[in-house]
């Protein structure tokens, strides 16, 4: 059994293929899934070609050729599957936390308590849970082609947040 949200590690990025290798668990090979042709060119391309030297993906690239690239607002907020899950737990929330238009303060303001209030306190953990439980399906969803369900995180946030 493993740990959630762990990281799968390609290896050598100088021997994968970004477009013909199967490098995604669970996914085919990205040139199945492209919006357009591939240039004979860019069919050759290895993954090290996307990412920095410390590891970190070259977004610079990947935004030429893809249409958008995820915020964390969208990610974690905004999109479509979890913004269902945020507007259950509206009537516990403080502040604004659906108009804020930066991740950094979303997030800050959500996280940090100040002062001793309890409904406060109460929000800061469900978020976190939320936040959690969000990121978790998603990766399930990616990695191992489970099922999205909006119902899910929202009882599995409730127990997180119960149970701290």
């Amino acid at each position: 059994m493993l740990k959630d949200n762990l990281l799968w590690k390609v290896g050598k990025c100088s021997e994968v293929n970004f477009w013909t290798d199967p490098w995604l668990p669970n996914c085919e090979r990205l040139q199945d899934n492209a919006l357009g042709k591939i240039s004979l060119v860019d069919s050759a391309t290895p993954l090290k070609n996307f990412v920095l030297t410390k590891g970190d993906w070259d977004l610079n690239k990947l935004q030429t050729l893809l249409p958008t690239l995820e915020t964390v607002l969208h990610v974690f907020r905004d999109c479509d599957q979890v913004k269902p899950v945020w507007l259950y737990f509206k009537k516990s929330a403080t502040g604004s936390f659906l108009c804020v238009n930066n991740s950094s303060i979303w997030l800050v303001e959500n996280l940090v308590k100040n002062g001793a209030d309890v409904i406060l306190e109460t929000w800061t953990v469900l978020f976190a849970a939320v936040l959690d439980r969000i990121w978790s399906n998603r990766n399930e969803f990616v990695f191992s082609n489970g099922n999205h369900s909006i119902k899910r995180i929202i009882h599995q946030s409730e127990d997180m947040a119960r149970d701290f």
